[in-house]
């Protein structure tokens, strides 16, 4: 309120005309020495970055649980990007987040810090949030294990785990080079109320012409993926070279595959299968009428709907550019393990192009190049070449793909499975929904938790817990005792890892083929700017035992891969080995089963 003088109250009071007091207008203090220091725009930007992403998640305020986040980190980067001293960054940063955050203090050392403030009453109705997960963009028909709770006097007995921030500690962490930030992460209710208005808008968080906009969708993206990734223990990931990289690379994005491209450097660094970058209302995408696979350093036809192109044929040239060079500079843009990078880029995102548009491929079969001509025909990726999904290899051995067969399919023939002698269940890919077998295949219960939820009560990505889940198996009849073979490849991955996990701790079968995609643990999506979204792995995924799955995945006990000579030649070789092994199992059991008879004989 302004002051008055005492000349101006008697006149107010009485109604007289006069003088108009003047405003009484504080002198701004001039910034320190510390405060005049020079800051770079991309230092600005990794300030606003941290201080953005902790007010988001972990200020309890009214008033950040209300805001249009968009529009906050678009207009917060338009707002610092053009501070040059300390002085004006903290400034800005004032302007775009106190009206979410009161209580924020902002200093630059070697200024001395603030008072710390007096902590919320402990036993008033305290607010604060805690994270389960990250709820995020609702992606599954499943209730997932995920949630967000503002704990507050009404909503207490809603909160999801006892665990909860310190009131006497708020968050402290240094923001950028010298700037310090001070951020109280539990409020009293009158405190959680009390913000001021924000702001007018001063940006479109829809314009991606703007290279400011571009950022923020960068820093937001990068803001949930700090706070709430999983592996963070597994993946020791370098989060502000990865942000100073990402903002780097997106200042001359001119297309949305750029884009894209430069969101991709934050889920690179994930290292994470589940990870992928899209934009809502994109088509128009197609792919080849045939299917590829990298065999050694060659790209190989494995499958074709083409007649020009054979099982075999080696792609040398995809529309000119070298095919093998093509794939693996498509798999650096990718995240996750090396066998799951070329795995997709090889088979899936080389396969991909414009929906109908034409392409060249220039492929060699016999010692020969051809040129082909095809086009982007498929709606999706080219199956593999593969037996009916139930059927009988040699008398008394089944082959049971796993990733076309569904619980409703096997379930009817489940004494049929019961009879065999061996089976081959094949997990080159993603089961549907049949994890019920795994009951009809063990003999004893288990209680092993594997999958790990992390709780989240203050910025970092540290959680203070975890809600542990497992699958709870008991063995149910009619129990399938055949020798058993599992094929597996890197397209195994996620819920196919998790039926495999139990494979491999019982010892249900004999795993052949190569290390599976070493990706687990259900998926997330988070929206941000421009109808751009990203998808990663919401919860840790352990072994059985409690030991590091990630990046590792399932490994076999019997390697083996195609060649393509045995491609060209129409043969499976996995799933001849995997018969072979469930033969020899056979044979081995039946001269047990042989010695046995002859010992309680005598």
């Amino acid at each position: 309120m302004r002051r008055l003088t005492r000349v101006g109250v008697a006149l107010a009071l009485t109604g007289c005309p006069g003088p108009t007091p003047p405003s009484v207008v504080p002198t701004p203090a001039e910034p320190t020495q510390a405060e005049r220091a020079q800051v770079s725009r991309q230092d600005a930007l990794v300030a606003f970055a941290r201080a953005y992403a902790a007010v988001r998640y972990f200020h309890p305020s009214d008033a950040a649980q209300a805001a249009e986040w968009d529009q906050v980190a678009a207009d917060g980067v338009a707002r610092v990007g053009t501070a040059t001293t300390y002085a004006e960054l903290t400034a800005a940063l004032r302007t775009a987040l106190r009206p979410y955050a009161n209580g924020m203090q902002l200093w630059v050392e070697p200024d001395p810090a603030p008072p710390v403030p007096k902590p919320p009453h402990r036993r008033a109705g305290l607010v604060y949030w805690q994270h389960q997960g990250y709820e995020g963009t609702p992606i599954s028909l499943f209730r997932p294990p995920y949630s967000s709770v503002r704990v507050t006097p009404s909503t207490r007995y809603e909160r999801r785990f006892a665990e909860a921030p310190d009131p006497s500690r708020p968050y402290e962490t240094a923001l950028v080079g010298p700037l310090r930030m001070r951020l109280p992460l539990v409020l009293e209710p009158e405190e959680a109320a009390d913000t001021p208005p924000p702001p007018p808008a001063a940006v479109d968080p829809m314009d991606l012409a703007r290279p400011d906009v571009r950022e923020a969708l960068v820093i937001d993206m990068w803001a949930v993926l700090r706070h709430f990734y999983p592996y963070q223990d597994e993946v020791q990931v370098a989060w502000e070279a990865v942000l100073r990289e990402a903002l780097v690379n997106t200042q001359d994005d001119a297309t949305v595959e750029d884009v894209l491209d430069s969101i991709r450097t934050l889920t690179r660094a994930l290292v994470d299968g589940h990870a992928r970058v899209e934009r809502d209302g994109m088509r128009g995408l197609g792919y080849l009428p045939l299917r590829t696979e990298c065999i050694g350093s060659e790209v190989v036809v494995t499958a074709s709907e083409d007649p020009a192109l054979r099982p075999g044929d080696v792609v040398v040239r995809h529309d000119g550019a070298p095919a093998f060079e093509r794939a693996q500079q498509i798999a650096t843009r990718l995240s996750g393990t090396s066998q799951w990078t070329r795995f997709r880029a090889c088979t899936w995102d080389g396969a991909r192009g414009p929906g109908g548009g034409p392409v060249t491929l220039d492929v060699e079969r016999d010692g020969a190049e051809q040129a082909v001509q095809t086009t982007y025909a498929r709606r999706s990726v080219m199956p593999p070449t593969r037996p009916e999904p139930f059927t009988t290899l040699t008398p008394g051995v089944l082959y049971v793909d796993l990733t076309r067969l569904s619980w409703t399919d096997l379930k009817p023939r489940l004494d049929e499975m019961a009879a065999a002698e061996g089976i081959v269940f094949d997990l080159r890919g993603y089961p549907i929904h049949n994890d019920d077998l795994l009951d009809h295949l063990m003999t004893v219960s288990e209680d092993a938790t594997w999958m790990h939820v992390p709780r989240f009560i203050e910025p970092g990505g540290v959680p203070v817990g975890y809600a542990d889940i497992g699958w709870n198996r008991t063995p149910s009849q009619p129990h399938i005792g055949a020798a058993t073979a599992f094929l597996i490849s890197p397209a195994a991955i996620s819920y196919a890892e998790s039926i495999l996990s139990y494979v491999h701790t019982h010892q249900l079968g004999t795993l052949i083929g190569t290390p599976t995609a070493g990706a687990n643990g259900d998926i997330v999506r988070h929206d941000g700017l421009a109808g751009f979204y990203i998808v990663f792995s919401g919860m840790r995924v352990t072994r059985h035992d409690g030991s590091p799955f990630h990046n590792e995945g399932v490994q076999p006990d019997i390697v083996a891969s195609p060649t393509r000579a045995g491609v060209r030649e129409g043969r499976d070789e996995v799933l001849e080995l995997g018969l072979q092994t469930v033969q020899n199992a056979r044979k081995a059991r039946a001269a047990e089963a042989a010695r046995a008879s002859e010992s309680d004989a005598r």
